[in-house]
């Protein structure tokens, strides 16, 4: 199934299709429409020190021509940065309404209106573009399906940052892309996105128009420049081939400053390849995913006001920030109907710039080009049963924003074993 198009109308586009414990019980919803669901999904993870305790509740539903979905998480103190992308708190209790969006459809354009992730390009989740684990925030996405091409266009805000003095930096998000479907298996995405931003800046209409490059603002004269350069702007190319039934490779390219003469600035790119693919050995289904990643280091730094490509201290883009290099393995095995072994590792490379870092891309500055090395791993077997999920498992898989930002290596050095319990309440409700 050509996976742009699999989103159009899917209710659980949002969901990410490698996580096990979400596609496993969101199945039985899959094909339903006019209904509702409200469910409770409290969960506690003994993690290191501090327990991870959280609490998810949702309220989704589906007609023929739109559907809705809210959910808000409430999680401890500890980790409503990792989590949430949060800094308040209140009684050691931490939460935020993550989703709240409606989408309505007809056969051939899309409007939705709210807050969820939004994720282009072809790795689903862990898109180098915008990735589907971002903190979420407000927006409007415009789809039109035309056959064998369709075009969507975002306009969002971001959250706001401050001045030394107190005054109030907005941000906003803006993209076009266009989507050649080659054909059922093989499908390829064009686009740009660009981040805004100013001291009390409202929406600005020059980015609002959804057929006009944002290029051709800045050689108009249109973009601000002064005190500071607020614009950040980059362009992206993905594809996606399915060579056989739920096996595809993928590619995704960001260019985010390109030197065609020689300039002694630096180039700012970024590329994803990767494989995944579903095989039957010995009557056991066995998921698998591999990608490899390459983030030059000043690709989505930038100079202007909070332009760089980071929302509420979490990464837009690939999950580690800029100067990075990451080699990914992802496996399921699906022992049973109701057990599951799942092992993810990571092999990466970080250098010494980070989405907070001074940008600094300018003739003559020498970077620091060294790096340290990670190997990050997650292994654990899940059990379901009934309405309740065990998993317990082994793990040095530090938050990724610690990673992305210049913690001074505070985050976690070692390993740690961990058990968690989530339990769901599900409350069906039909309508016509």
């Amino acid at each position: 199934m050509d996976i742009e198009r699999s989103r159009f109308k899917n209710l659980y586009y949002f969901i990410d299709s490698d996580s096990l414990r979400n596609h496993k019980l969101i199945l039985p919803h899959r094909n339903m429409i006019n209904f509702s669901l409200v469910r409770m999904k409290p969960s506690i993870k003994l993690y290191r020190e501090i327990p991870d305790l959280r609490n998810n509740l949702s309220f989704f539903g589906k007609t023929k021509n739109y559907h809705f979905y809210i959910e808000s998480i409430i999680t401890n103190d500890f980790y409503k940065n990792h989590v949430l992308g949060s800094n308040y708190s209140r009684s050691n209790i931490s939460g935020r309404i993550s989703n709240a969006f409606i989408k309505m459809y007809n056969k051939s354009i899309s409007f939705q209106f709210g807050r969820s992730p939004i994720s282009w390009g072809s790795s689903s989740r862990s898109s180098i573009i915008t990735s589907g684990y971002q903190i979420n925030y407000d927006h409007i996405l415009l789809q039109i399906d035309l056959s064998e091409f369709s075009y969507e266009f975002l306009t969002g805000q971001l959250g706001s940052e401050k001045t030394t003095d107190g005054e109030k930096i907005n941000r906003y998000i803006a993209g076009h892309k266009l989507i050649w479907h080659v054909s059922n298996d093989f499908v390829l995405g064009f686009g740009e996105m660009i981040i805004y931003t100013g001291v009390n800046r409202g929406l600005d209409l020059t980015y609002l128009n959804p057929f006009v490059p944002y290029f051709f603002s800045a050689l108009e004269g249109d973009e601000q420049t002064h005190p500071y350069d607020n614009a950040n702007s980059m362009i992206f190319a993905y594809g996606k081939y399915g060579y056989e039934k739920n096996a595809s490779i993928f590619i995704e390219f960001i260019v985010d400053e390109y030197q065609v003469d020689n300039t002694g600035i630096e180039n700012a790119l970024g590329i994803k390849i990767g494989l995944q693919n579903e095989k039957i050995f010995f009557n056991k289904k066995i998921s698998t995913n591999v990608q490899w990643t390459k983030i030059d280091p000043w690709t989505y730094i930038h100079h202007g006001q909070y332009t760089s490509w980071q929302n509420k201290g979490h990464s837009l883009g690939f999950l580690y920030g800029p100067d990075a290099e990451c080699l990914q393995l992802k496996v399921i095995v699906d022992v049973f109907d109701d057990l599951f072994i799942r092992s993810e590792f990571k092999f990466l490379k970080k250098g010494t710039t980070y989405l907070d870092t001074n940008w600094n891309n300018v003739y003559g500055y020498k970077l620091d080009t060294s790096f340290d090395e990670y190997t990050l791993y997650d292994f654990s077997i899940i059990k379901m049963y009934r309405k309740t999920i065990f998993e317990a498992g082994l793990s040095y898989m530090p938050f990724s924003n610690t990673i992305a930002f210049n913690n001074n290596g505070q985050f976690p050095t070692r390993n740690s074993a961990y058990l968690q319990i989530s339990y769901l309440l599900d409350k069906t409700i039909s309508f016509n």
